[in-house]
């Protein structure tokens, strides 16, 4: 549990979203770097990381900070191993980053992820109902494995990107991949205070009109894999992407977004020089950014709202039990 300044008996719950993006996430490793040296952020209570942030975030859960500070200094992402745009089958090659990286070169301390006392939530999409999964560190299963499933792009990292795990079939997808899809998980798991680490610029939220001729190719060829290998006409999927973009955070939640002011870096420019740029600005910004500052030094002023005494019968989409929380309107929230 995070330990904000005056937070008295309303001890704040924070959570970390980390969306996707590709070699992109080198801006978030850098992010995390400045959270661990300049504030001492060591213990999140809860992180959700997305596609490529699944790499930097369990380092951080395993507690391999060297790990995240020394990140690019090698080139253990910056090989034709791991992005070859001439390998039209395998342009970004996860089972090399999980298989070589993760094992051999740097090794993942998985066990550590397990004992952690963060609440790590590893959402995929699930290939038979095409609902939003997460899996977490506390879950019976590999969790280089569930990285392996969260970080295969459609067609990016193979027109077949399944992974198998407990009896179904996951991978990435543009849903999972953006952090803001996750805010009601994060609520549901009791943050009250939330901060989103989102690797597109302002510039690149009007996603076809600011990106580059490759970007615009890629985004192309995921929409026809959807529409004709994957979930475009599922409807869990629809559903859950329904869900995504119409839920409201409820007003005692407090929610800060950190998005790069610039950032000249593509979703498969995996340069040694273009990666260790990308992680500087990240952390950079963090230790400019002074709304970031107040947002964590500061407890949330706004009260929790009362608790029912019992557990309640719902369960969210997932099929877990969630307590009933009301609104100031006394409408369910969670």
């Amino acid at each position: 549990m995070v330990n904000f300044p005056n937070s008295g008996k309303n001890e704040d719950k924070l959570a970390i979203l980390l969306s996707g993006g590709g070699m992109k996430v080198s801006w978030g490793v850098g992010v995390i770097n400045a959270l661990i040296q300049l504030y001492n952020l060591t213990n999140p209570d809860i992180v959700i990381p997305c596609s490529g942030s699944l790499l930097g975030s369990n380092f951080w859960v395993s507690g391999q900070h060297d790990s995240i500070r020394n990140a690019y200094t090698n080139d253990f992402y910056s090989t034709k191993e791991v992005v070859d745009l001439k390998r039209a089958s395998k342009m970004m090659d996860i089972d090399y980053i999980v298989d070589v990286v993760l094992k051999e070169l740097d090794p993942l301390d998985t066990e550590a992820i397990k004992n952690s006392d963060i609440d790590l939530r590893m959402p995929v999409i699930e290939k038979h109902t095409g609902n939003i999964r997460y899996f977490t560190n506390k879950d019976n299963v590999d969790i280089l494995e569930v990285i392996r499933a969260g970080m295969s792009i459609p067609l990016i990292s193979g027109i077949n990107p399944w992974v198998p795990i407990d009896g179904d079939l996951y991978c990435d997808s543009a849903l999972t991949a953006t952090a803001q899809t996750h805010l009601e998980e994060a609520v549901n798991r009791g943050a009250n205070k939330i901060l989103i680490i989102d690797h597109d610029t302002d510039k690149e939220k009007e996603m076809y009109k600011h990106a580059t001729i490759k970007e615009r190719g890629m985004m192309g060829l995921y929409k026809f894999w959807n529409n004709f290998f994957g979930n475009g006409f599922d409807k869990g999927f629809k559903a859950a992407v329904e869900r995504a973009e119409n839920y409201k955070v409820p007003d005692h939640v407090e929610v800060y977004t950190l998005n790069p002011k610039e950032l000249d870096i593509d979703l498969t420019d995996n340069s040694q020089e273009s990666l260790l740029r990308s992680k500087g600005k990240g952390f950079d910004q963090v230790s400019t950014d002074q709304g970031l500052r107040r947002f964590l030094e500061s407890s949330n002023p706004i009260p929790r709202p009362q608790v029912e005494q019992e557990p309640s019968v719902l369960v969210n989409r997932f099929g877990e039990p969630v307590y009933t929380h009301m609104n100031h309107h006394g409408n369910p929230v969670n």
